[in-house]
């Protein structure tokens, strides 16, 4: 079963770089918090996530260090849950398997622009031949 979360990177994140077996890697590890509103007399609450990414790929490796940073809010989904109680004081949940959806980083500029569209006109003869269908339906 999936699981989908969204929150705020509350912590910078940490972003290691070494080799092993596979070759050189970058290793992205960071917490995501999720705000839990409270109802009737519960408070207001959290629940913590703890994530870890490796992408392959240069392009990927500079999409999440642009998407990954202090502040920004992020949509992560991962194939199982882990619970983590190595701090009794700060349980969290590790995603397993994550995979990074979409992210809001407002911190940065936007770099991209959205692409230019061109309208289409309708050439003239086209358009009594709609005025006519609208006619025609207008009469029914």
């Amino acid at each position: 079963m999936s699981h989908t979360v969204s929150g705020k990177i509350t912590r910078a994140p940490k972003i290691q770089q070494g080799q092993n077996a596979n070759g050189q890697y970058t290793a992205f590890f960071f917490e995501v918090s999720e705000f839990i509103k409270g109802y009737g007399e519960e408070q207001d609450g959290y629940t913590n996530y703890s994530v870890a990414f490796f992408p392959k790929t240069q392009g990927a490796i500079d999409f999440h260090t642009k998407a990954i940073q202090e502040g920004a809010f992020v949509v992560v989904s991962c194939e199982k849950l882990k619970i983590d109680i190595s701090n009794p004081d700060y349980p969290k949940l590790k995603m397993d398997n994550a995979r990074l959806e979409n992210f809001f980083n407002p911190n940065q500029q936007a770099t991209q622009q959205a692409p230019q569209y061109q309208q289409q006109q309708v050439p003239q003869q086209q358009a009594p031949q709609y005025q006519q269908q609208q006619q025609q339906y207008q009469q029914r």
